[in-house]
């Protein structure tokens, strides 16, 4: 479980609370930010993780942030490439890498994103260097 009031351990996956968002203005406050000096961003070339990475380096600085992408054969090369071109684009590092995606997933049931996104995300917390992933 990941403390509020404090900076989550090496490979645990930051939150966003609904209190850390100005209501008015739609800008994450920078006190949010603040307690993190590096940041590991998931980047899936779509508008969200973008806008995630823009926030990031505003408030950190593009030397303490860096994309991370997963380039598995079920992720559209498009994706993959609007994740190189929004990074470059600000600056950062991008870390290409292979998830080893659960068994499950190849079920195609309802849980299929589940399974999907886990793996990713497991395969992101091994990323040396980011104590926060968002």
């Amino acid at each position: 479980m990941i403390n509020r009031n404090s900076p989550p351990t090496p490979g645990q996956i930051a939150c966003v609370y609904e209190d850390d968002v100005v209501v008015g203005g739609g800008y994450i406050h920078s006190v949010f930010f603040s307690r993190y000096e590096k940041a590991l961003i998931a980047l899936s070339g779509g508008a969200d993780s973008a806008y995630t990475l823009m926030l990031a380096v505003r408030y950190l600085g593009c030397d303490n942030v860096a994309a991370a992408t997963c380039v598995n054969s079920h992720i559209f090369n498009y994706e993959i490439n609007n994740a190189e071109k929004i990074a470059k684009s600000l600056g950062v590092k991008h870390i290409k890498f292979v998830a080893e995606i659960d068994s499950a997933f190849y079920l195609n049931d309802e849980q299929r994103c589940y399974y999907c996104k886990k793996s990713i995300m497991s395969e992101m917390a091994k990323i040396e260097g980011y104590p926060v992933i968002f």
